[in-house]
């Protein structure tokens, strides 16, 4: 047997096959700025205090998750890096659609349900000295935290 040498088509010049190849990422962003994140944060609180979600972008939840971390613990969540919040989007955008079908009110619902929960068991644990995970974004934009909200309205208290 005779070994063949293959030969590799150098790369090439012209053509759909060098203009895929070539493609560059350049311009999209993978991180969520902090401007745009203070824009978010801002939008997220007026929301907050109007109760008027309609309109509200993926950005605008992330943000309330956030707000409501710092004014529950008394801290900011610090795995919510721009790069860590780009990634959170992709996440709650397929919640928010396939989960709640597009309707901001009601994620606002899930969201008010679950840190008002959430403030009296921190409130708890603080009175009794007691250590407890905290909230963090994956939960509460998580098919679990889902499912503790319906089984709460289930049981006529959500």
């Amino acid at each position: 047997m005779v070994a063949v040498a293959r030969k590799f088509p150098e790369e090439p010049e012209s053509g759909e096959l060098a203009k895929f190849l070539h493609r560059s990422s350049r311009g999209k962003s993978k991180t969520l700025s902090e401007s745009a994140w203070r824009k978010a944060k801002e939008d997220a609180s007026k929301r907050m205090q109007s109760g008027d979600w309609i309109g509200s972008q993926c950005r605008t939840f992330l943000a309330a998750y956030a707000i409501l971390h710092e004014q529950i613990y008394g801290i900011e969540p610090e795995e919510l890096t721009p790069s860590e919040r780009f990634f959170a989007l992709a996440v709650i955008s397929r919640f928010f659609h396939h989960k709640f079908n597009d309707d901001p009110n009601l994620l606002a619902a899930f969201m008010r349900w679950t840190w008002i929960r959430e403030k009296r068991t921190e409130e708890w644990r603080r009175a009794n000295r007691q250590p407890g995970r905290r909230l963090g974004w994956r939960y509460q934009f998580s098919g679990s935290c889902l499912t503790d909200w319906k089984l709460d309205v289930a049981r006529g208290r959500g």
